[in-house]
């Protein structure tokens, strides 16, 4: 019997597509039956929530103690983009330690496999699959910090040659790790995500006729946390010239957690008096997820880069052009 570690300390709402990625993982987990093997996802203790209805069978929720908290001066930054992009300046000039060492709890666990589903790690000589998602700070650097793209570079590079596999959701994504890092094909698989709304709980007629209550009759959708490559901002110009160049009024609705970047996208939508024609509905549950796609009209994706793109997976699945 093997013992699995599973990397799963998010903070819900966070993480996007890696936190329905995670919970895929766990569903699909849960259900076999043919093996001896243990799978354990490490959890924060204060976020485990919304991963433990998707846990049974041969898998089990391991907390790790509390998510950590900010100090308030990080949360300053962040709310101040020219104080953070300078104290990423200053950062970018140092010498830091961005790799680090377990501090041997896994290896105490007897754990056999540890499967690092973020991009965050360490190292280990344990056995591992790392995830690095996409190298979009190699692609779109304006959208990172000096120190965010040394960060980066020297944790994808290592944690890459340090697994056993690396795992990622497109052909394309593997020949661009292929390349930069110098992996073995071999060494690199591609696993596509899969939509799990399925197995998420379903919207009764209640919540579907509250949730249509909020929202304009007809309207298109886009899923999104507010990152700045995520082009909310293409696609409010496209808004305005329909309205202003065609005399179209297309509604939108967005939904996804609103991070710093949201407020420039806000300060758009009052700039071009899109207030009534745009909804910012920010993070919202599973349950709602599955009403905006059964209440929308279409889904529109302008995202710039992505390592999959889970949105037009769930769509597809939801039977929404």
């Amino acid at each position: 019997m093997a013992k699995i570690g599973i990397d799963a300390k998010l903070v819900d709402g966070r993480s996007g597509g890696v936190q329905q990625f995670i919970i895929g993982l766990a569903q699909g987990l849960s259900k076999l039956t043919s093996t001896d093997d243990e799978y354990i996802f490490f959890v924060y203790r204060d976020q485990a929530a919304w991963l433990e209805p998707y846990v049974a069978g041969h898998c089990r929720l391991y907390p790790v103690g509390d998510a950590p908290k900010s100090p308030t001066w990080k949360r300053t930054l962040k709310e101040l983009p020219y104080l953070r992009r300078m104290w990423h300046w200053i950062q970018s000039k140092r010498k830091h330690q961005f790799v680090t060492r377990s501090d041997g709890f896994i290896e105490q666990l007897g754990v056999d496999l540890m499967h690092f589903t973020t991009q965050r790690a360490f190292l280990t000589d344990v056995p591992t699959i790392y995830h690095p998602w996409d190298l979009q700070h190699l692609h779109l650097p304006q959208f990172f910090s000096s120190y965010e793209h040394q960060q980066r570079e020297a944790t994808y590079q290592v944690f890459c040659e340090q697994a056993q596999m690396v795992a990622v959701a497109s052909t394309w994504i593997k020949q661009d790790v292929i390349q930069h890092y110098h992996l073995s094909p071999e060494k690199v698989q591609v696993i596509p995500m899969a939509s799990v709304l399925s197995d998420y709980p379903k919207p009764t007629p209640t919540e579907l006729a509250q949730m249509r209550a909020k929202l304009p009759q007809r309207f298109i959708y886009y899923p999104a946390q507010t990152w700045q490559h995520k082009n909310h901002l293409k696609l409010l110009d496209a808004l305005v010239l329909l309205r202003d160049e065609y005399g179209l009024n297309i509604p939108l609705v967005l939904s996804g957690t609103m991070n710093t970047y949201g407020r420039v996208i806000q300060k758009y939508i009052q700039k071009h008096r899109l207030n009534n024609q745009v909804v910012l509905l920010g993070y919202v549950s599973v349950v709602e997820v599955q009403a905006l796609y059964q209440l929308c009209d279409m889904l529109v994706f302008p995202s710039r880069f992505e390592g999959w793109g889970l949105p037009i997976t769930e769509a597809m699945a939801s039977g929404v052009p």
